[in-house]
């Protein structure tokens, strides 16, 4: 079975009179008519064929009110309508954006705002008032440079620099701390009941909460430049503001003292031994020259310089025999008998050289020879004489060193004296104040930002 479509017509607004549609029709015009001529069913030569329960294509309304009764068009809103509904989403709009920024508010003023007034007030109306005072103080160096052989770092203040940061360390330390609190009461001073809650240091405080408060009131800081150590100290009074200053400036005295003690110390034991190891070496050497010396009864250089003068004397004689020798040999009838004199003579004053010569190489009773004796005793003699000049050089030196550490080669040079403040310097309303704001702003947009994107990735 086949059906055939039927057109359908679409109006907006209310049916009109056939009447009135006509006359219009005629008023318009035959070219207004053709324009304005209704839609109809395409021909129905191009026939299809439908089935019998095939679907039916839903009512479609062009808006958004409820459908219209059965056989009648759907209608379009007209422009009042859709002002209205303009309307109403713009104060929902704006309903809904009026309780973002009145929830908004609410979080900055609980969140920021009335932590910051607290703050605030706490600033201005309870924190106990902190007297600061300041100190400034470098270290000077008393070594004399040579101009000649200038170093890098010689007569600069680099060369106190690793001094300086010494000093600097061991004020910041716990055992200056301990020395402040044993010598002028620091914790008894920051535990007073009359600070207000916040800054007031617990009477049972740890030693690790007392340290804490020590560098919370303590601020030392070097500049490296200039070679100044800057020191700042706040306490609840004037008075023991500059107390505290002071005490630490003797501490940092007599940590500056005792920097080179120990490299003095050990200058001085080094020299002591020096000296102690000359001194048994002279003294062995001198041992070793009485033991050579008396080896033998005699003196060894006068019987040496005895047995030379007896051996130059027989070679004289006999150079003056053979001598007369030879003149009585020059004659034509020389005498005999004399002749055979002076050779004997001659011979006898050789023999007797010999012996003495013999002498002096002989081995004596100790097993030496006379001329190795002589040399061992000169060497003997040689290194008692180095042996004393080393004593000498030892006791030079250790007179020098006890000089350089009996001097001081480091000082403390204060140039801004401690001095006790008229007003307070801490807290800083204003300042202190708009840090609190600051902070809490930023830790407030972290975490919105934080919450926001979490929101958006689990939606």
């Amino acid at each position: 079975m086949t059906t055939t479509p039927k057109a359908h017509k679409f109006q907006l607004g209310p049916e009109a009179p056939k009447g009135a549609g006509a006359a219009a029709d005629q008023a318009k015009g035959p070219k207004a008519a053709r324009r304005e001529k209704p839609l109809q069913a395409p021909p129905s030569s191009p026939q299809k064929t439908l089935r019998e329960d095939a679907p039916k294509p839903p009512n479609v309304s062009l808006s958004p009110h409820p459908k219209s009764p059965a056989g009648t068009p759907h209608a379009f809103p007209n422009a009042a309508q859709r002002s209205e509904e303009i309307s109403a989403l713009q104060n929902s709009m704006t309903r809904r954006r009026r309780r973002l920024i009145q929830k908004l508010i609410l979080r900055l003023s609980i969140f920021i705002l009335l932590p910051t007034l607290a703050a605030g007030y706490y600033y201005s109306f309870i924190a106990t008032p902190m007297y600061a005072t300041d100190t400034a103080f470098q270290i000077t160096t008393g070594d004399s440079t040579n101009p000649s052989s200038p170093s890098m770092f010689g007569g600069s203040q680099f060369a106190t620099t690793p001094d300086a940061i010494a000093v600097q360390t061991y004020l910041q330390s716990k055992e200056a701390m301990i020395r402040l609190q044993d010598n002028e009461g620091f914790k008894a001073t920051f535990s007073d009941p009359t600070i207000d809650w916040w800054q007031r240091l617990p009477t049972e405080a740890s030693f690790e909460e007392t340290y804490k408060t020590y560098l919370k009131h303590i601020k030392i800081a070097f500049d490296p430049t200039e070679g100044m150590i800057n020191m700042e100290i706040s306490s609840p009074s004037p008075e023991l503001s500059v107390l505290f200053s002071k005490a630490l400036l003797t501490y940092a005295e007599q940590k500056i003292d005792g920097l080179s003690q120990r490299k003095q110390e050990n200058q001085l034991s080094d020299a002591r031994k020096s000296l102690a190891t000359a001194e048994d070496a002279r003294v062995d050497a001198q041992r070793h020259l009485i033991a050579l010396q008396q080896s033998t009864l005699l003196d060894p250089e006068a019987y040496a310089t005895s047995l030379r003068a007896q051996i130059s004397g027989l070679e004289e004689k006999a150079l003056q025999k053979t001598i007369e020798l030879q003149a009585f040999l020059d004659n034509a009838n020389p005498n005999s008998n004399r002749v055979a004199g002076l050779r004997a003579e001659i011979q006898r004053l050789q023999n007797a050289k010999r012996e003495t010569e013999a002498k002096m190489i002989a081995q004596m009773p100790n097993g030496m020879t006379l001329p190795e004796l002589l040399a061992r005793l000169q060497m003997a003699a040689s290194d008692v004489a180095t042996r004393d000049l080393m004593l000498q050089s030892a006791l030079e030196q250790l007179r020098a060193t006890q000089i350089q550490a009996t001097s001081q080669s480091r000082y403390l040079t204060v140039a801004v004296e401690p001095v006790a403040p008229q007003d307070p310097a801490y807290p800083r309303h204003i300042h202190d104040t708009l840090l609190v704001f600051l902070i809490l702003s930023g830790v407030y947009l972290i975490i919105s930002i934080t919450a926001s994107i979490l929101r958006e990735q689990i939606s």
